[in-house]
């Protein structure tokens, strides 16, 4: 809750250093404000098993803490009439065999949508991680079957998610970073 020119850089520094000497830290730390950056630093392992260092241009995987931030896009871009909840996936994505699964099914996990961790681990074949576009042409490649019929069921979707962020770059014209 304090503004981070109470704590000169120093100070900031060593308690991230004591942090992470208990194991309680490993990553980039990024202070801003109104008037920009005001602290920017990396400590540990991007990694562990090579030691590779961790570095402030170092990209990670945000997985699940970035669904909310999607989810208000997604909101954003339907206040503003730019797309609809009922709209169907296919309007955005229609080489991709499913039928049938709203923007609002992405949203609330109840797409019915496989998991694209366990499709890329049978089917991804290169050494790097799978992005957003590579995840869609899996899915439009593969045509794997759903898990149950839109709507019918819950069940947390990565899936889903990833297919938002493409649908929010589609229609906003930035890129989801």
């Amino acid at each position: 809750t304090h503004s981070p020119s109470i704590f000169p850089n120093y100070i900031i520094d060593n308690y991230l250093e004591v942090l992470h000497k208990r194991g309680q830290f490993n990553g980039v730390l990024l202070i801003a404000d109104k008037n920009g950056i005001q602290y920017n630093n990396a400590l540990g392992f991007a990694n562990f098993s090579d030691q590779t260092p961790v570095s402030t241009h170092s990209s990670f995987r945000l997985a699940s803490v970035s669904k909310q931030f999607t989810a208000m896009a997604v909101m954003l871009l339907e206040d503003r009439g730019l797309l609809d909840f009922g709209q169907d996936i296919q309007d955005f994505f229609p080489d991709l065999s499913f039928k049938k699964i709203t923007i609002l099914n992405l949203l609330q996990h109840t797409s019915g949508l496989p998991d694209y961790i366990e499709l890329a681990e049978n089917e991804w074949k290169t050494n790097t991680l799978p992005l957003n576009p590579d995840i869609l042409k899996l899915l439009i490649d593969i045509k794997p079957p759903l898990q149950f019929l839109p709507g019918s069921e819950w069940e947390y979707s990565n899936t889903g998610y990833v297919l938002l962020a493409l649908i929010i770059e589609k229609v906003s014209g930035f890129s989801f970073e």
